[in-house]
């Protein structure tokens, strides 16, 4: 028999899953954040001027750096973050190669062609990083390896591709590589945290973000947004642990953010407060998700379901229903399998909704 707990937990399950990546570590983490290096100083300067939206400014100080550190792959990171920012932005950054395309595809295509062209392993792994074509990217980065198989970050690299792939094992065995030689390497710590997560060890998976996020600390290697992600991402472990008061007071310690980042912790608030019974107040955090980011589904989803299933309200699901297919249907893009999934999930709930309504007119006198 299912208990009456599990039964109004079920509804934040498939969101929390929708929402996380599950992660797992050690149940004692035994590491230390590598010391900041000389090019500490470098990544101080850039963040305050990326935190002042001075992106230009920040890709000065930023190539800068790298002339004085050639071979530090957190600047080179950084740098390439900037760069694509820049691009968004419609900003093409100094001495960037001409072309059209997405931010992306004009980075893809500026890092592939100075792999070629330099061919050792920090070209080639950088040149992984901005590649879409994940067996490309994991191409790369195998060639990386060949050329320098005692660089930690290329076995990072590797590993990144690995997990993206599914292939959870050779991602592990890849991170080993990493800790043998720098096992504070915060950038792979983290990973290996979604990873292990992947195989559902939620419990040790929040111990280790949590460490991970304590250790951390203001590290300036490390974005406002990757800790960010990380709080949304530990909150999610915690809904899934049934830790609702604990995932709603991680929650309210965050933010505001807006975008994707604003309606992810709006879409956890709400599954937090389904957990604490209060369906008003889940609805409310559900429709400013919905505000937040207008192309994602997900919070429409969540708020039929909770219409329908939670407060057995048959004509607001109806509307919440019709209201989500509306939504994918003036979408464009590419194939989106999940967003087929909803589409004929929603379809499946308006024909019972249906059927529901002419079986009850059949039945009255």
């Amino acid at each position: 028999m299912i208990r009456p707990e599990r039964r109004r937990a079920s509804l934040a399950a498939p969101i929390v899953f929708a929402l996380s990546l599950a992660c797992r570590g050690p149940s004692a983490p035994d590491w230390s954040a590598e010391p900041l290096t000389d090019s500490g100083a470098t990544l101080v300067a850039s963040g305050e001027r990326e935190r002042a939206g001075d992106w230009a400014e920040a890709h000065r100080i930023l190539t800068e750096g790298l002339l004085r550190h050639p071979g530090d792959f957190d600047l080179a990171a950084r740098l390439q973050d900037v760069e694509l920012r820049l691009l968004e932005r419609g900003e093409v950054p100094e001495d960037f190669p001409p072309g059209e395309g997405t931010a992306n595809e004009r980075a893809r295509r500026a890092y592939r062609a100075r792999a070629e062209r330099v061919g050792d392993a920090r070209s080639l792994l950088l040149a992984a990083r901005v590649e879409d074509d994940l067996l490309a990217a994991l191409y790369l980065v195998q060639m990386a390896a060949g050329k320098d198989d005692a660089d930690a970050a290329v076995h990072y690299g590797h590993a990144h591709v690995l997990f993206a792939l599914g292939r959870l094992g050779e991602a592990r065995q890849a991170l080993g590589r990493v800790f043998a030689t720098r096992p504070g390497f915060l950038r792979a710590r983290r990973l290996e945290a979604r990873v292990l997560a992947a195989q559902g060890e939620e419990r040790e998976a929040l111990v280790a973000l949590d460490a991970w996020l304590e250790r951390s600390g203001r590290d300036p290697r490390l974005s406002p947004a990757q800790r960010a992600d990380a709080q949304l991402e530990a909150a999610g472990l915690e809904l899934g642990l049934d830790q609702a008061g604990a995932a709603l007071e991680r929650l309210e310690s965050l933010g505001p953010y807006e975008g994707k980042r604003g309606a992810r912790l709006e879409l956890l608030r709400a599954a937090a407060l389904e957990g604490r019974r209060d369906l008003e107040g889940a609805l409310l955090a559900a429709r400013r998700a919905a505000q937040l980011d207008p192309s994602d589904p997900l919070p429409l989803l969540y708020e039929a379901l909770l219409h329908g299933r939670r407060r057995g309200e048959p004509i607001a699901a109806r509307r919440a229903w019709v209201a989500l297919l509306e939504r994918l249907s003036a979408q464009e893009g590419e194939f989106d399998p999940a967003a087929v999934l909803v589409a004929l999930r929603a379809r499946v709930e308006l024909a019972q909704l249906e059927r529901g309504r002419r079986t009850t007119a059949a039945e009255r006198p």
